[in-house]
């Protein structure tokens, strides 16, 4: 009997052991599982994920309602056949680009791999060159439209406003987009910059993700470069386990069509035969509506404004990153690595709060951060520190600012969540529950406690 009784207590036990392994795997998440058994894991993206159409209007509206209706509430919008009002549309066969002496003269910067990934050698050569192989290489023309074609192309016609075209740097650039198909882009995000894409040739598949939904999920690995390193033909739910659940739109972009790319969605494009597209990008200002458009002429072309172009854009990161290490240094020949941390607090680009509390990513970044700028390694930032930087190969420079802006997300992200709780705390003091009914409150610290706070 005893016998019986001990094998019954056995098998108990090792019932209970199973059902509690199986809870265990079922409440510790997505980690647990296996790999394998997660629908889209080592597929392309977004392949099983939940995906929505985007609006389909016919013509551009007027600037007012475009900005009011798109621009403003941050909603993609795809104008079908906006981009047969260009001539380009028309006129951009190889044969005629080959039959303009300028192609010849002018260079056009090249991408040497048609599957994006952001570490380069960008190539510089001659239109011409690009027109006459392009066909037959792995090559991708990004680069600013040709003076030469600039007439071929109008500026999309709600930004014919004088507050627009003539404000410095509102315009930022008019880039050409031209390949044989195949190519595929990184999944990332336009920082900064409002986005309206017009394809002239072949097709487009776009995938869209809401900045404003999933921003605290979708993995931004290189934030210099605003870009995920998420292989975007075999996407791993192990490494990526944010992007499981996160929904997408998507479009089909057709010759002839525009497209609206809001700032900072997250998108991720493929391209398909003979390729051309044009993007302008212009600056993205929050709440902004454009009042100054009466009178304005229509259909102008692109060479009649100016743009700060691509070249600038791209080394905006590291002429901001140097210059801001500067503003650290003050009149100090050097700093220590807690007046780093208070200087941090005090500035501006990194929320001036004194009240957020600091998350173990944020001591972390910030401790990488430190490490990179002090290159004699002796526990202190100073001036011939950044000298070194100045002169450092493009490896250092890159990680350098990478943790920079990693850092400006991570305080920007603590910025948000005390925001939404300062933002709920009223909102529950109005409904009469700051009574003692609910225990919502901001978390403050005095300026003096989080200066001492070690990081």
């Amino acid at each position: 009997m005893r016998s019986l009784s001990w094998l019954l207590f056995t098998i108990f036990s090792l019932l209970s052991s199973c059902l509690l392994l199986v809870r265990t795997s079922e409440t510790d998440g997505v980690e647990t599982q296996d790999s394998a058994s997660i629908p889209g894991h080592l597929e392309p993206l977004g392949s099983r994920n939940t995906k929505h159409s985007l609006e389909v209007i016919q013509n551009y509206p007027d600037p007012k309602t475009f900005f009011e209706t798109y621009v403003v509430p941050s909603k993609p919008v795809l104008i079908q056949n906006a981009a047969k009002l260009s001539t380009a549309f028309y006129k951009w066969s190889d044969e005629y680009f080959l039959s303009r002496p300028e192609a010849s003269k002018e260079k056009i910067q090249v991408e040497k791999r048609k599957k994006e990934e952001r570490t380069g050698p960008y190539e510089e050569i001659p239109f011409s060159e690009f027109v006459e192989g392009y066909k037959e290489k792995d090559i991708y023309m990004v680069s600013s439209v040709p003076e030469f074609m600039k007439s071929d192309v109008l500026l999309p016609s709600p930004l014919l406003c004088r507050d627009v075209t003539e404000t410095s740097d509102m315009l930022t650039d008019a880039v050409m987009w031209f390949s044989s198909g195949g190519t595929k882009s990184v999944l990332h995000f336009d920082d900064g910059l409002e986005n309206i894409n017009c394809l002239f040739a072949g097709t487009k598949e776009l995938l869209f993700i809401d900045y404003h939904k999933y921003k605290h999920v979708v993995p931004i690995d290189f934030p210099e470069g605003r870009y995920s390193g998420v292989d975007v033909d075999r996407v791993d739910f192990v490494k990526y386990p944010g992007l499981i659940d996160v929904e997408y739109y998507n479009v089909t972009l057709k010759a002839g069509d525009c497209l609206y790319i809001p700032h900072r969605w997250f998108h991720q494009v493929r391209s398909y035969d003979r390729n051309i597209a044009v993007n302008l990008w212009w600056q993205h200002k929050a709440n902004f509506v454009p009042k100054d458009c009466e009178g304005m002429e229509q259909n102008q072309t692109l060479e009649k404004f100016t743009f700060t172009t691509l070249e600038k854009l791209i080394e905006q990161p590291e002429e901001t990153l140097m210059n801001h290490l500067k503003h650290f240094l003050g009149k100090n020949d050097h700093i220590s690595f807690k007046t780093f941390v208070k200087k941090l607090r005090k500035d501006p680009y990194f929320g001036n709060n004194n009240t957020l509390t600091w998350t173990e990513d944020m001591k972390s970044t910030t401790k990488k951060l430190f490490k990179l700028m002090d290159t004699d390694e002796d526990k202190s930032f100073s001036s011939a520190d950044l000298e070194e930087l100045v002169k450092a190969d493009d490896e250092t420079i890159r990680a350098l600012t990478n943790e920079y802006f990693r850092l400006g997300d991570l305080m920007e992200h603590a910025q948000e969540k005390l925001q939404e709780n300062n933002e709920l705390y009223e909102e529950d003091y109005e409904d009469g529950a700051g009574d003692g009914d609910y225990d919502i409150q901001p978390v403050k610290r005095s300026g003096k406690q989080n200066s001492k706070e070690e990081l």
